[in-house]
């Protein structure tokens, strides 16, 4: 009855709320479906940013910086796997060992793969590939070891796959960590490097390959903007690589395993995969056991120059100056010098090349 005595203007009006209430009924149902009452949504930073990376950021701006941005460099063809203690990836892998020159060939061989070439895991992993004679530390004289076997004549790959591996020293842990980080931005690369853990007395780390790196940078830019990463053209090796424009906080580091494990007086060796490293564990796990040993191997692409690479090293280290890391439990905020000569530093006590770091309060000091 009041339809019939509404004009047409108000019968239009009335459908519009009506289309209104019908649309945010929708959504709110559409809401409650995304979000159940027992699931509350994404956390929310300080500056109300919704994304993965808001509970770091929000960490980082209750205990370091002002305004927090993270983000986690990742090695290319990380789902893969790699592991030979349990199903998945390729049997002929699986049932051989997983020792590091043979995942960086396993790594090599997905990308190829993707690529549109071929290839054969089992010469893989019946070649002479380092590590293979464990216990082999990375060392820098191996990258020629692998450039070689991924040539055509080989047998391992249809034709020579693209990118050569190339190595450098770097004693120091956190500059390392960002040298990896760099090189998984740039050309999505893991890095090996010696590496030492042991649970008890019989399970040993020999050895590991970086597969994530988290960085987290002062301001609302991510870590690589913020330092300038970008600025260097490596299509034709042109620009420079700038410097960092704000602090960096080093979070964690994500590593593969490669383990010893010691019985009856024999190795038997296997990888595990996937293994983060708290930021304060990273510089006791970095480098070899016996004999000092921090070469890094990792697989830019042919046109980089070695003068380029050195640049990228040096560009790591100025990042790592003054780099922040935080004691998840404690909070407590300190301050890396890199390369300072210390009684009591990271690492190995007063080691060459080890750094120094110093304790400031929660948003205190240079932080």
């Amino acid at each position: 009855m009041i339809l019939a005595h509404m004009n047409k203007r108000s019968l239009r009006l009335l459908s519009g709320l009506a289309l209104s209430a019908l649309v945010d009924a929708q959504l709110r149902q559409q809401e409650t479906e995304k979000y159940p009452v027992s699931t509350p949504p994404p956390t929310k930073s300080p500056t109300g940013k919704v994304h993965q990376y808001a509970e770091l950021e929000a960490f980082y701006e209750e205990h370091v910086f002002q305004q927090t941005t993270c983000q986690t460099y990742s090695m290319s063809q990380y789902n893969n796997n790699y592991e030979t203690n349990g199903g998945g990836g390729n049997t002929d892998i699986n049932g051989g060992v997983m020792r590091w020159g043979l995942h960086a060939l396993q790594w090599k061989g997905y990308n190829h793969i993707a690529a549109g070439g071929t290839f054969e895991e089992w010469t893989a992993n019946n070649s002479n590939y380092p590590g293979v004679n464990w216990l082999d530390h990375v060392q820098c004289p191996h990258k020629d070891v692998l450039n070689t076997l991924e040539q055509a004549s080989s047998g391992i790959f249809d034709t020579d796959p693209a990118g050569t591996w190339i190595c450098v020293s770097e004693p120091d842990p956190h500059v390392a960590a960002v040298t990896a980080a760099m090189s998984m931005h740039y050309w999505g690369t893991p890095t090996y490097t010696d590496a030492k853990n042991c649970a008890g007395t019989w399970q040993c780390m020999v050895g590991a390959v970086i597969e994530r790196v988290t960085l987290c940078a002062e301001g609302a830019l991510p870590p690589h903007e913020v330092c300038g990463w970008d600025d260097f053209d490596w299509t034709t090796n042109q620009g420079t690589i700038g410097t960092c424009a704000s602090d960096l906080a080093l979070d964690s580091v994500e590593i593969g395993e490669f383990i010893d494990i010691i019985t009856g007086g024999s190795g038997q060796d296997y990888f595990d995969q996937d293994v983060v490293i708290d930021v304060a564990d990273w510089a006791n796990t970095y480098g070899g056991y016996n004999s000092p040993n921090w070469d890094l191997v990792f697989d830019p692409p042919v046109t980089a120059k070695e003068e380029d690479i050195k640049a990228m090293q040096k560009s790591a280290r100025a990042a790592a100056e003054g780099m922040v890391i935080v004691e998840k439990k404690t909070g407590k905020v300190k301050v890396i010098e890199v390369g300072k000569e210390v009684g009591k530093g990271v690492g190995k006590e007063g080691g060459k090349g080890m750094d120094k770091v110093v304790e400031v309060g929660k948003k205190g000091g240079k932080v």
